[in-house]
């Protein structure tokens, strides 16, 4: 049994995610400041804020690409405060980044192939057996998920920016997470690239836990069911997708303490009212 299953058996009353007092410091920057959030399972949470508000970080914390300054981490009521970021898929956590860390050089099928051989722990092997076929076929299931059936065999340089998005959510999730973070997915997407996105989030399966940063308000509020809003490393909002839409909080967080309460703001408060 993988230590994520046992914890579900064992301890259902845990939340998927549950951070206490997560805090992070570089230098003379705090990036987070004694951040608490539990994420319950089969929630869409978004994560929203300006740049420089600790989104990113606070993502690369969880994931365990950094180690908190103070606070702990739990996921599935495991302490993973101090547990390395390759140990994470195996308590079935999966995370896309802004920039692709796809492998370019190889192809769709290969790609969502070593996906799977990194969470299993298995050694490539020249000789091929039953299990690296089964992982074969998961990858040809995924790739048609994500729309990339037709290009299973082509190479992820030769893909659209577009369809690398595409990719890196199918890695995220072929790997069967229970929770699946997802760093701005939609940056960089045309209009249609971007509905596509929505659909593609909007039909993931519903015990699937997704923590989502993003930009784009359209997609992020019409993916979310709940939002919480960073400003300076501290969550300063929680609400549904409608209650922050007309957060006073929320507008000055994104357009300044200052700015035109009559509603001009230079246009950006068409952002907030998707």
């Amino acid at each position: 049994m993988t230590p994520a299953a046992s914890a579900v058996d064992l301890q259902p009353e845990h939340p998927i995610l549950r951070l206490e007092g997560v805090a992070m410091t570089f230098g003379g920057l705090r990036a987070l400041s004694r951040v608490d959030l539990d994420v319950q399972p089969g929630e869409r949470l978004a994560v929203l804020g300006p740049n420089g508000a600790g989104k990113t970080t606070l993502f690369n914390v969880i994931t365990g690409d950094l180690a908190p300054t103070s606070g702990t981490i739990q996921v599935l009521g495991i302490d993973c405060t101090h547990l390395p970021s390759r140990l994470r898929p195996r308590l079935g956590v999966a995370r896309t980044y802004q920039k692709t860390r796809l492998f370019p050089g190889l192809t769709v099928s290969d790609n969502l192939y070593l996906a799977q051989t990194g969470k299993l722990g298995r050694h490539l092997s020249l000789w091929r057996s039953g299990a690296d076929e089964r992982l074969r076929t998961r990858a040809a299931e995924m790739a048609a998920r994500v729309w990339l059936g037709s290009e299973i065999d082509t190479v992820v340089g030769d893909l659209s920016h577009g369809q690398q998005r595409q990719l890196e959510i199918g890695v995220a999730l072929v790997t069967e997470p229970q929770l699946v973070m997802l760093d701005e997915p939609a940056s960089g997407l045309s209009r249609g690239e971007r509905e596509r996105l929505v659909q593609l989030l909007e039909g993931l399966p519903l015990e699937t836990t997704v923590l989502l940063i993003e930009h784009d308000m359209e997609v992020a509020l019409r993916v979310a069911d709940r939002v919480v809003v960073l400003s300076e490393g501290r969550l300063v909002a929680e609400g549904t997708p409608d209650e922050i839409r007309n957060d006073r909080v929320v507008h000055d967080v994104y357009l300044g303490d200052h700015h035109d309460r009559t509603g001009s703001g230079n246009g950006r408060e068409a952002d907030l009212d998707g």
